[in-house]
């Protein structure tokens, strides 16, 4: 039998018409959550967005949806990377359909809380009311407007699908009129398959199992052995996601080392995090993204006094669990047990960083603000006699307020640079903060705030090896090599299976020439991360740069497989493959590329220079002519064109008026400062006669390419000068012979 629900959540107030309409109490709160939500619709990708989504292998690449299932990729929600393999088949890489797709999904599961309250007792208005508290509170900002936190929202639709089923199943067994055994078996199956969906969209709800026993301890006012059995199959789904995220967590480097808590640390920690996380939602200021990592000390018999208040205070409910506390013992517990799977009792990555985050109670507070709500109507009495109308205007005044404070917060997550400069505002010592904004600085090519960031992230700890990593990128952008090189390798030495640290060490030493050095850290990045696509693609570059082509080919084609849309990975293979002889499959790649890409620059000059390695001089300069129609300004076309139409022996080809005009266009594009357009240009004034303004133009390009140490073309350039002081034009014999200009761009 039911029991009689408690005072609490009990109400007599008349209802203004509209609020008896399911259909616009629902439509209300989406309205609300949208509205709220609005600034996050223009955000962009941050943080983890590129793990999950922009460049995840099996969305982006050439595994599918079969390697989402069935690799590491999966991560701990491969249903959520599903829907992102399906939301990138139907719209691509823009953030907006996601962000959308976010808030709607919020706004779905504010509408089955306030279903799953109904069938808990709950009356009409205290329920809708605590969904609108729980979808407008600002501290679920951190998942909605955060796309890779569409775990939280995903699983939290089918966590509350889950929990609605399973209470129609318990009451159709408990019908006064009877059960209805088919209904309610596919209540039940229902029930099973979507904790299946929710613990594979995020595997913090294996709590399911104790959420629905609380459930039927609250309905039916007892607890029965025999509903064990029936839980039977969720503790085991359970049990399986428990040992999946366990597991997960170790691949990925999320247990152990900095991230390992001892345990007196994971009796400090959980008690702490209960009681911030009710503060943020009694006081929701400051809200940020990355709190401060508190400091623990064992010693001391104050650290542990939260963790024996939240144990008292659980004791003394459960003491008084039958009584008049009823309501809050089961909102404490619902509380309690949604959080431990996240406050420090098991590892996970985000600890290394900080040991609370709004977004880990997403699903948590549902209890306290459910008994916010119901406090908050129980008032109604009081206000009834006196101001009827005050007690509807301080609801809607609460939730106007936390709109705005939603709708504010919301703003922050805009971009990398407005979430990590308001992180800093609010935790100064945060040094994930600073090392991010130095990334932010790095892209904007301000590399000394850059390095003041890096140096200030490695100040407040040492032994983050992502800062030294990217220390030594800006060092060695800066020509710092010596030292990017001691930053590089003191931060592979915390971390040796930073694959990523080992890339940008390569990188730096192709930076400066040094390829047999660059292609040691490349194979080192791929014995730890066999598919980490730049690695492959620069170490193929490498190769090939080094006469090696044969060896280049393989490692460009499997980057390639991995990212066929890149036109980067596309012409590096097209380099390898011409270097190797197959001019053919070369221009396949080279074309390709610029159909993703038509202004890319490698690919634009180096087709044309393969045309002419086979001595197709028209396709060559059609090629040429082709890429300056879409990018007028191309300097690698200008100055092939301009070459040929002046040096190439073969008097059909050459043209001396248009000669002149690329080169002199060049000439202005590279502000007079590019050694080989300036002899490009004298070869343009020889071919149109004037020998003189030639002889000047060489006399320049000598000049510039022994102050940049272009030693080749300043060996070339005499020979030359001395033909315009001959009178006579130059002509290209390479061009004749079909051989790539070693002079040529």
């Amino acid at each position: 039998m039911t029991r009689s629900r408690p005072h609490l959540f009990e109400g007599k107030m008349k209802l203004p018409a509209w609020c008896r309409s399911d259909a616009l109490l629902a439509l209300a709160l989406m309205l609300m959550t949208i509205t709220a939500y609005l600034p996050v619709w223009k955000a962009g990708f941050i943080l983890d967005d590129n793990d999950y989504l922009t460049e995840n292998p099996s969305i982006i690449g050439p595994q599918g949806l079969k390697e989402v299932w069935t690799t590491r990729e999966a991560r701990i929600c491969p249903l959520v990377i599903t829907s992102f393999w399906a939301g990138h088949a139907l719209w691509g890489l823009n953030p907006m359909p996601y962000h959308v797709l976010n808030v709607v999904l919020h706004g779905l599961c504010a509408l089955l809380f306030c279903r799953v309250l109904l069938r808990l007792g709950v009356p009409r208005l205290a329920s809708w009311l605590a969904a609108a508290l729980w979808a407008l509170h600002p501290v679920q900002v951190d998942t909605v407007a955060w796309i890779s936190e569409m775990k939280n929202t995903q699983s939290g639709l089918f966590y509350l699908l889950c929990v609605l089923f399973f209470l129609k199943w318990r009451q159709e067994e408990n019908s006064v009129a009877g059960p209805q055994p088919v209904r309610g078996h596919w209540y039940y199956a229902l029930s099973i398959l979507f904790a299946a969906m929710a613990l594979a969209s995020k595997s913090s709800t294996v709590v399911l199992p104790v959420v629905l026993g609380l459930c039927v301890w609250w309905l039916e006012g007892r607890w029965q052995w025999r509903l064990l059995f029936r839980l039977s199959p969720f503790l085991l789904l359970s049990a399986l996601a428990s040992a999946w995220s366990v597991w997960e967590q170790k691949t990925q480097g999320g247990i152990g080392g900095l991230w390992a808590l001892t345990w007196t640390d994971r009796i400090m920690v959980p008690g702490r995090a209960l009681w911030f996380y009710l503060g943020k939602l009694l006081w929701p200021q400051p809200l940020t993204l990355m709190y401060p990592r508190w400091e623990l000390h064992a010693g001391s018999f104050v650290s542990y006094l939260p963790t024996l208040a939240a144990a008292l205070a659980f004791f003394l409910l459960w003491q008084r669990r039958d009584g008049r506390q009823r309501p809050f013992f089961f909102a404490f517990s619902i509380f309690l047990v949604a959080l431990l799977p996240v406050v420090g009792l098991v590892d996970h990555f985000f600890l290394r960083y900080s040991y609370v985050g709004d977004h880990f109670q997403y699903l948590a507070c549902m209890g306290p603000l459910t008994l916010a709500a119901a406090g908050i109507l129980s008032a109604e009495s009081f206000f009834r006699k006196r101001h009827p109308q005050l007690l509807p205007a301080l609801v809607a005044g609460l939730l106007l307020v936390l709109g705005i404070m939603t709708w504010r917060h919301a703003g922050v997550y805009e971009n990398m640079e407005t979430l990590w400069t308001d992180t800093l505002q609010k935790n100064p010592r945060s040094w994930l903060a600073h090392n991010n904004l130095g990334t932010i600085f790095t892209d904007k090519g301000q590399q000394q705030e850059a390095i003041e960031h890096f140096r200030k992230s490695i100040e407040l700890n040492p032994e983050f090896e992502a800062s030294r990593i990217n220390l030594a990128n800006a060092l060695s952008d800066t020509g710092h090599l010596d030292e990017a090189i001691t930053s590089y390798e003191r931060g592979i030495a915390i971390n040796p299976e930073l694959a990523t640290g080992h890339y940008n060490f390569g990188c730096a030493f192709v930076k400066y020439g040094r390829l047999e050095e660059a292609m040691v850290q490349f194979r080192k990045a791929l014995e730890i991360s066999p598919n980490h696509v730049l690695a492959l693609n620069n170490l193929g570059a490498a190769l090939y740069n080094k006469g090696r082509p044969a060896e280049a080919v393989p490692y460009c084609q499997k980057a390639v497989e991995f990212n066929p849309k890149s036109a980067q990975f596309r012409t590096t293979l097209g380099n390898a493959l011409a270097q190797s002889g197959e001019a053919e499959q070369a221009i396949v790649q080279y074309q390709k590329a610029l159909e993703i890409d038509p202004t890319y620059p490698d690919a634009q000059n180096n087709i044309g220079i393969v045309f002419l390695s086979q001595g197709r001089i028209d396709a060559a300069l059609n090629a040429w002519h082709h890429i300056l129609a879409a990018d007028p300004n191309s300097l690698a076309a200008l100055k092939s064109l301009a070459w040929v139409l002046a040096t190439c022996p073969e008097d059909r080809f050459r043209d001396g008026a248009k000669a002149l005009a690329f080169a002199g266009r060049a000439d202005q594009i590279s502000a007079r400062k590019n050694p080989s357009v300036a002899g490009m240009l004298a070869a343009a004034y020889a071919e149109t006669g004037q020998f003189a303004s030639a002889e000047v133009a060489a006399e320049r390009a000598l000049l510039l390419a022994r102050s940049q140490g272009d030693a080749h073309l300043a060996g070339q350039l005499p020979e030359q000068i001395g033909f315009y002081r001959l009178g006579k034009p130059w002509r290209d014999s390479s061009l004749v012979t079909a051989v790539v200009p070693p002079d040529h761009p």
